[in-house]
């Protein structure tokens, strides 16, 4: 699978700026022009013109949205429909063929942390690995990024906080803040390993402060 969707977009943006846009409050919040745009989930909502999206939990809110993501900026927005890998058998989680259909999505696999005894890890090699998932769809979406070997990555809406969404402030998240934090910190690790030539930058960051070269924006 990963054969057929990951090998094109090797170093396909060498010396380019990337924004990660993630669904955290803070989301709205940045100025950075000129860039590739990835987004999660519903942040193409934002009215930012995305030219990734990742999805892969389809058992969440996903079925609210994935009928427009579906048909969004058809020709000029590649879609990634995830599948995980979770030892739970839950059908729900799997995002239907037919939406990926529709959408010309591209599929990918990843790791879970939820096995006992597991520990995910980072793809290098995501042409041949699964995308280390450590519990949130954002760290497939960086691992693509590193991929394509960019100059820099902005972190944007990546609060780490159940402090609710830039779509809708008052629905409250379950995230488990800490978790997903120290994850961060592994990526960090990792990238700085892996490709030490692209600069990490968090925008307005709330729990990842600290973390990365830290910007803010008002």
């Amino acid at each position: 699978m990963h054969l057929q969707t990951f090998p094109k977009f090797r170093n396909v943006h060498e010396g380019r700026d990337i924004v990660l846009v993630a669904s955290g409050v803070t989301g709205d919040r940045y100025k950075i022009k000129d860039a590739i745009h990835i987004g999660v989930n519903r942040s193409f909502q934002l009215g930012i013109p995305m030219d990734y999206v990742f999805i892969q939990d389809y058992s969440g809110k996903t079925k609210e949205y994935i009928d427009e993501l579906d048909t969004y900026r058809v020709g000029k927005c590649q879609k990634f429909y995830g599948l995980t890998t979770e030892w739970i058998n839950d059908p729900e989680r799997t995002i239907p063929e037919s939406h990926a259909i529709k959408a010309k999505a591209l599929r990918y696999r990843t790791d879970w942390a939820d096995i006992p005894g597991f520990q995910p890890q980072f793809a290098y090699d995501i042409s041949t690995q699964p995308l280390g998932c450590f519990g949130s769809i954002v760290f497939p979406a960086l691992q693509f990024a590193l991929w394509t070997h960019p100059k820099r990555i902005y972190l944007v809406g990546c609060d780490c906080t159940t402090n609710g969404y830039s779509y809708d402030k008052n629905d409250k998240n379950f995230l488990p803040v800490n978790t997903i934090i120290e994850a961060y910190k592994k990526f960090k690790q990792f990238a700085q390993k892996y490709y030490p030539d692209v600069e990490i930058i968090s925008i307005n960051p709330v729990g990842l402060k600290g973390i990365f070269k830290d910007e803010f924006y008002n």
